[in-house]
């Protein structure tokens, strides 16, 4: 689940997240943080530890960029 569909950009009211843009690839940013631009931030199960994950944007809509460039990240 998405942290700011949860929260900040939701006012509180949690919602499902879509993944259209990303072809239904959840390991993606989902759509609503695509279309708000801003990060997306999920909970992230790593070698049996919770943590904090920053999801990319879709391969499709990144136009070449690598994890160092803002657009792997936000669309601009």
């Amino acid at each position: 689940m998405c942290l700011s569909k949860m929260t900040v950009a939701s006012g509180g009211r949690p919602g499902i997240p879509s993944w259209k843009l990303a072809e239904g690839n959840k390991d993606m940013s989902c759509d609503h943080c695509l279309k708000l631009n801003r990060l997306c931030i999920r909970i992230v199960k790593i070698d049996g530890e919770y943590r904090f994950g920053i999801q990319p944007v879709p391969e499709n809509l990144r136009e070449g960029s690598t994890w160092e460039d803002t657009r792997f990240w936000l669309l601009p």
